[in-house]
């Protein structure tokens, strides 16, 4: 199920990045194909050159926007599966995607535009502040440099470093939490909540609401595992049991699998 929702969002993306405003609006203003006129591009640097400010500004505002939709599209998912496992996965392919569609459009003979505004748009919705950074530094490159191709490299490098950066940074906050915790059971919905609480009590969590395929080798090696038996199999209590005996983990069995229900399991056990 989770493939599926990941490749329909792919889909959609792309169909959506596919819609080249700077194609349509060029047609509709003279009838002519903006790549038949000025540098070639479907973009709106060339829609800038060609029909003045006003039709530049709207094309990249319009371009910005299928960005902006796609991550929309996925947190729309996200709520709609009841779990936020999949959405740093599916956000990125969304952008990708979308991206994908605006350079290679299915609806153009797949020649489209460079993809910078629309790289844009998924950028600020990713971290808008990330996206702040990447626009002031391919802004102040294409000033002055006039070269918009230079500026739009620069800024994706810088959003590649900044990315690196925080993966780094976030890395290291993990090594400094007190507790690994593996909750096994309770319901999907639930996911965010259980995550959420564990980071409030400085815990780094693992949620598995169904019984994985390799257990052992997805839980790594936790200090604590929480089972909701309510909710649970014997077969999985059981698999989870042999895991926390091999890893020397602490098991707290809950009957109920609600937020209030952990909270008091982790300020019993971490204090």
């Amino acid at each position: 199920m989770t493939y599926l929702i990941i490749a329909l969002t792919a889909i959609v993306s792309y169909l959506i990045g596919s819609v080249n405003f700077s194609i349509l609006l060029s047609k509709m203003l003279s009838g002519k194909d903006i790549r038949e006129s000025g540098s070639g591009n479907a973009g709106a640097t060339n829609m800038l050159r060609t029909y003045g400010k006003k039709m530049g500004v709207i094309t990249l505002l319009l371009d910005v926007l299928k960005g902006i939709v796609v991550i929309l599209l996925s947190r729309f998912v996200k709520n709609i599966a009841g779990t936020d496992e999949i959405y740093p996965v599916i956000s990125y392919i969304a952008g990708v995607c979308v991206i994908l569609g605006h350079n290679f459009p299915l609806y153009f003979g797949f020649k489209g535009g460079k993809g910078v505004a629309t790289s844009l748009g998924v950028v600020l919705m990713l971290d808008w502040k990330v996206g702040l950074i990447v626009a002031v530094v391919a802004i102040a490159v294409m000033a002055v440099t006039r070269y918009v191709s230079l500026g739009s490299i620069l800024g994706g490098a810088m959003y590649i470093v900044i990315e690196i950066v925080k993966m780094i940074v976030t890395k290291n906050v993990d090594v400094i939490q007190l507790v690994c915790v593996v909750i096994i059971g309770g319901h999907d919905r639930m996911v965010c909540q259980y995550k959420k609480i564990c980071k409030e009590h400085n815990c780094k969590a693992k949620v598995f609401t169904q019984m994985p395929a390799k257990l052992g080798n997805q839980i790594g090696s936790p200090d604590l595992i929480i089972l909701f038996t309510n909710t649970v199999s014997h077969k999985m209590v059981r698999c989870a049991v042999a895991e926390a005996e091999r890893c020397n983990a602490d098991v707290v069995r809950s009957h109920t699998s609600s937020g209030s229900a952990l909270t008091e399991i982790l300020e019993r056990v971490c204090g």
